[in-house]
């Protein structure tokens, strides 16, 4: 559900019903029952897109499908006249959804809500969960990871991987509290600068490199959660301009049950401790990023009989307030999204 009050939108109400799957190895998103209406206008959309990708279609009657990698996506309503809206913004992952601060939905937690007011726009968005499906459980006997590291490099493949820039990151859990220092480096540095963003939020960048990197503060929400790294390239010209040159998924961190996993089912262990993500740079048709996410250091034994007695008490504090029945399976879930979003001035 949002909220717009400026004066350029009107009193505008929008919801939609999407749904995301895999097909041949590709995810694919699936948007139907697109229903946006502008009350002062008296005027009901007619068009909508799915960005990235900018697919469209002119036909609201019909599911619309785009393929749709792991990353942040919006959706934008058109009118016959006026300014079209963003009428959707959401983040995919591994054939599921989960909120921007990285909630995960759960069956006692249907509904994600985002708010936000700037410059006389409040944005209010509510998302609900419609359909779970289950997904691999990892295993309950795993230290939890404190400390992982973090690299990032744009190699030449046509110079025997020869490289061109890199950003090296360490990065601390300490309970739900999560920070980031690091560098940048590399034969062309003093070109390039970074930035580093979490689900949808901006965290940090550096300066035009050789450099630093000090990122804000990030808190996890309390119980299961979701964070997808994502790192951009900014080149900059030497009449002081930048334009972002390339970035993408570097690594993913799941906190499920109280402990650190890579991916659904997989935890980082010390026989597994490091994630591996690869695309190709935009920059330079030649040019890869490799990329890896590593834990440096779990919990003593100590701290995870401890981490785990608080994780049980919650759970069963959590519990005595519920039908048992119908959450045998809580938490271990992906899932299908509902948005309703009715804007006002």
């Amino acid at each position: 559900m949002d909220v717009f009050d400026d004066y350029s939108y009107g009193n505008i109400t929008g919801s939609a019903m999407l749904s995301i799957y895999k097909r041949n190895n590709v995810q694919y998103i699936s948007v139907s029952n697109v229903d946006v209406v502008n009350y002062v206008t008296k005027q009901t959309a007619n068009r909508f897109c799915i960005d990235p990708g900018n697919v469209c279609t002119d036909n609201l009657s019909l599911p619309l499908e785009a393929p749709l990698g792991n990353q942040v996506f919006v959706m934008d309503a058109y009118f016959p006249s006026g300014n079209p809206i963003q009428f959707f913004h959401g983040i995919a992952d591994d054939e599921g959804f989960f909120a921007a601060d990285g909630t995960m939905y759960t069956i006692d937690k249907l509904c994600t809500t985002q708010q936000s007011n700037q410059s006389n726009l409040e944005d209010k968005e509510v998302h609900c969960c419609s359909a779970f499906k289950p997904v691999l459980q990892a295993p309950s006997n795993q230290p939890r990871c404190k400390k992982f590291k973090s690299r990032s490099s744009i190699v030449n493949a046509n110079d025997n991987f020869s490289i061109f820039f890199t950003s090296s990151m360490n990065f601390t859990l300490d309970g739900n509290l999560f920070s980031a220092v690091g560098s940048i480096s590399g034969a062309t540095g003093n070109n390039y600068s970074i930035e580093y963003w979490y689900n949808d939020y901006w965290m940090c960048d550096s300066a035009v490199g050789p450099a630093s990197v000090q990122c804000d503060n990030y808190t996890f929400p309390d119980g299961d959660a979701k964070i997808i790294f994502n790192v951009e390239f900014i080149r900059h010209q030497h009449r002081g301009e930048s334009y972002a040159n390339g970035g993408g998924m570097f690594a993913r961190l799941i906190i499920r049950d109280g402990q650190t996993l890579m991916e659904e089912g997989i935890t980082f262990s010390t026989k597994n401790d490091c994630s591996y993500q690869n695309f190709k740079f935009a920059g330079n048709p030649n040019y890869i990023v490799q990329n890896h996410f590593c834990c440096l250091e779990f919990e003593s034994s100590f701290e995870q009989m401890q981490r785990q007695k608080g994780h049980f008490l919650k759970s069963m504090k959590k519990h005595s307030k519920m039908p048992s029945i119908e959450h045998s399976n809580l938490g271990q879930i992906k899932n299908t999204l509902i948005s309703s979003r009715p804007n006002k001035v």
